[in-house]
């Protein structure tokens, strides 16, 4: 589903094969600037009525510059789908009781007209801090 700015606001899978999960859905959520603020990941237990909670992703701080990276969901790129204006630079997941699961950090260096050059990235899990990852930027 989009909402009336053409954002995707809820995406949902039936699952047919015979498993204990019939359904995903995530419902997303954006800022004033167009930014995802939250993505809330949820499943239906075969024969359930309601969706339980799997995960909550909340993306809590981005740069002010432009994103150049495609959007993707569940792995997949839909053109035309934008997730975030400006580059992320601290996301956090939570699980369904609310404790943080991990926390991404990001950090950019740009060209003198302000797109990414590179990303250098570490996850923080449970706590302990993961070697960083650097991501370089070709146009």
């Amino acid at each position: 589903m989009y909402n009336n700015n053409q954002q995707l606001t809820e995406i949902m899978e039936t699952i047919l094969e015979p498993i204990e999960v019939s359904q995903v859905r995530t419902q997303l959520f954006y800022d004033s600037k167009g930014n995802l603020t939250k993505r809330v990941n949820q499943q239906k237990m075969k024969g359930a009525n309601q969706f339980q909670l799997t995960s909550t992703v909340l993306v809590e701080q981005y740069d002010t510059k432009y994103h150049t990276i495609p959007a993707d969901i569940w792995g997949q790129f839909l053109p035309g789908l934008i997730l975030h204006r400006n580059n992320p630079i601290r996301i956090k997941e939570l699980l369904p009781n609310g404790t943080v699961h991990q926390i991404i950090h990001m950090s950019y260096e740009y060209d003198a007209n302000g797109f990414p050059t590179a990303r250098i990235q570490h996850i923080e899990i449970n706590g302990q801090h993961k070697p960083s990852i650097r991501f370089e930027y070709e146009y």
